[in-house]
C-alpha cells in the first residue's frame, strides 16, 4: 500500500503540477465573478468627547475600557478599501449619570459607508468612574550629588519658582509627599544653574511616577553658588585694666583659625577678622577671663562660615611677679631702704663679739623708744612697697620685764612676692624667726648681723643696748 502511494507522486509529476496550477486559477476566476460577502473585524481606541463637562465640575473620570471591537460584512473585492481608520468609536459625557454607565458610539467614514454593513461593536456600553479633582502646593526640595573642587564650597541651591501646584485625581495627589530637583556638583569650581528634572517623592521618600493624570504648573530651574574657601585668623582687643598686682599675659582663641568663603573681590581683602572692642573686657579681673562668640554675627558683610560654629577667646591674667624670672621660688630675700642724710649712725663694738653692729634712731614721725637687752624671740616685719619707697616697721615695744625689743628688721622667708601696682600700693609679709638676727634700720641706716658668743650682752657707752642670742 505504502509503495502504491509513493508511486502517485512520482508518476506524471509535471501533469500533476499544471492540474493545481489550472485549479487555483478557475478558483480565482469563480471568486471574483461571484464576488462573495465575507465579515471583518477591527479593534480601535475609544474618544472621550465633553469631557470638559466633568473637569469643569473638577471631576477627574477615569473609562474601564479604552477600546472596543467592531466587526462588519464587506464583499471580497472590497476588503481592501476598509481600513481602521474609517470608523470612529466614542462616548459622550453627557450621558454620564450616578450609575457611570455610557453608551459606545460607532461612526462609519461616509466614502465607506456604503461598502460595509452588519456593523456591531463590543462592548456596547462601558463604565465611567469619577472623583474629585485636587490642586496642592509644594515647595521645591533640592538635593545634591557629590562634592565641589578642594578649596571650594557649595552653597544651598536657589529653586525658580520656589513653590510648584500639582492638579490631579485626589488618589494621585494623595500619593505625593514631595517635590524635588536632584543636582550634580561634583568637581564644580563655579556657580551652576540650570532646568532641573522634577521628581515626585512619596511618605517613603521612594520616586513614583504619576504619569499624565497629574499637570505640573511651571518648569523648575536651579542655581547652585560655588564659592572659594580661606583660612583667616580672628584678632580680639581687650578693655580695661586687670586688678592691681595683675597684668594681661596674652589672648588665645580655639580655634586659631575659621574658614570662611565669599566672592573673589571680597575674599581676598581679608586674612584677619578684627573683632569689635568690648567683647572681651579685664576690666578688675585677677583671673582668666574666657569667652565664646558666634563667629558668623561677626563677619564682614559679604564673608561667611563653611561651617557655622563657635569660637572660644581666653585672655591670661598673671600676677606681674610670675613675669620676674627668677624671682618666683626664692628662698629668701632681704630689702635694704636707701640711706637719708639726716640720720645718724651709730656703732657699738664688743670685745667677745666677732662683727660689729650697726644701729640707727628712727627720726620722721616717732620718737626711739628705749633701747633694752635683747631675747631671742620672733620678730614680725612688714615692708611696704610704695612705688619706690621702702619703710620698715617693727611692732610692739618691749621692758625689761618681758624680754622685747623694737627693732627694724627685715626676716628671711621661704617666698617673697614683690607686687609692682600701677600708681597704688602693695604689701607683701612674711613671718618667721629671726635667728641668725638682721637688724635692719629706718629710712638712711647701715644694717648689720649680730652674733655673740655664750649669751654675752654689751653695752655702749651711750646706754643703747644691742644684744643677741647665739645659736
Amino acid at each position: 500500500m505504502f509503495k502504491h502511494i509513493v508511486n502517485i507522486f512520482r508518476v506524471n509529476i509535471g501533469l500533476k503540477m499544471i492540474s493545481i496550477g489550472l485549479a487555483f486559477i478557475l478558483w480565482l476566476v469563480v471568486v471574483n465573478v461571484s464576488n462573495p460577502e465575507v465579515t471583518d473585524t477591527v479593534t480601535m481606541d475609544i474618544d472621550v468627547n465633553y469631557g470638559d463637562e466633568l473637569i469643569n465640575k473638577g471631576k477627574y473620570f477615569a473609562l474601564d475600557t479604552r477600546s472596543v471591537k467592531i466587526s462588519y460584512k464587506v464583499r471580497t473585492n472590497q476588503r481592501s478599501l476598509i481600513q481602521p481608520s474609517s470608523f470612529d468609536a466614542y462616548v459622550d459625557m453627557r450621558d454620564y449619570s450616578v450609575t457611570g454607565a455610557v453608551p459606545v458610539y460607532v461612526t462609519v467614514d461616509s466614502g465607506v459607508n456604503n461598502l460595509i454593513s452588519g456593523i456591531t461593536q463590543s462592548p456596547m456600553v462601558i463604565h465611567v468612574s469619577t472623583e474629585d479633582m485636587q490642586e496642592k502646593q509644594f515647595t521645591v526640595s533640592a538635593g545634591v550629588n557629590g562634592s565641589p573642587a578642594e578649596g571650594f564650597v557649595a552653597e544651598d541651591p536657589v529653586m525658580q519658582p520656589a513653590e510648584v501646584s500639582l492638579y490631579g485625581p485626589e488618589s494621585e495627589i494623595g500619593k505625593v509627599s514631595r517635590v524635588g530637583v536632584v543636582i550634580d556638583i561634583e568637581g564644580a569650581e563655579e556657580t551652576l544653574t540650570g532646568k532641573g528634572k522634577v521628581q515626585y517623592f512619596d511618605a517613603n521618600d521612594n520616586v513614583i511616577a504619576i504619569g499624565d493624570k497629574v499637570s505640573l504648573s511651571s518648569d523648575v530651574s536651579y542655581t547652585v553658588p560655588v564659592y572659594k574657601t580661606k583660612s583667616v585668623s580672628v584678632n580680639v582687643p581687650t578693655s580695661g585694666q586687670p586688678a592691681a598686682g595683675y597684668t594681661l599675659t596674652g589672648v588665645e582663641t580655639e580655634p586659631r583659625f575659621i574658614q570662611v568663603y565669599g566672592e573673589d573681590e571680597v575674599l581676598n581683602n581679608y586674612n584677619t577678622i578684627y573683632l569689635p572692642e568690648g567683647l572681651l573686657d579685664i576690666s578688675g579681673v585677677n583671673s582668666n577671663v574666657t569667652i565664646s562668640l558666634a563667629m558668623q554675627n561677626y563677619l564682614p558683610e559679604g564673608l561667611h562660615m563653611v561651617q557655622q560654629s563657635d569660637v572660644t577667646i581666653l585672655a591670661r591674667i598673671s600676677r606681674q611677679t610670675d613675669l620676674i624670672p627668677g624671682m618666683g621660688n626664692l628662698p629668701s630675700a632681704t630689702i635694704q631702704a636707701p640711706p637719708t642724710a639726716t640720720q645718724p649712725e651709730t656703732t657699738a663694738a664688743h670685745p667677745e663679739t666677732e662683727h660689729s653692729t650697726e644701729a640707727s634712731e628712727q627720726t620722721e614721725e616717732t620718737e626711739a623708744p628705749e633701747q633694752t637687752e635683747h631675747t631671742n624671740v620672733p620678730e614680725e616685719t612688714s615692708v611696704h612697697d610704695t612705688g619706690g619707697e621702702t619703710s620698715h616697721e617693727t611692732p610692739g615695744s618691749g621692758s625689761p620685764d618681758d624680754g622685747s625689743a623694737d627693732e627694724g628688721t627685715a626676716d628671711s622667708g621661704t617666698d617673697v612676692v614683690i607686687h609692682y601696682g600701677s600708681g597704688s600700693s602693695e604689701t607683701a609679709e612674711a613671718d618667721v624667726p629671726a635667728a641668725p638676727h638682721e637688724a635692719s634700720g629706718s629710712e638712711g641706716g647701715d644694717t648689720s648681723s649680730h652674733e655673740t658668743s655664750g649669751g654675752e650682752h654689751a653695752e655702749d657707752a651711750g646706754g643703747e643696748a644691742e644684744g643677741g642670742a647665739g645659736e
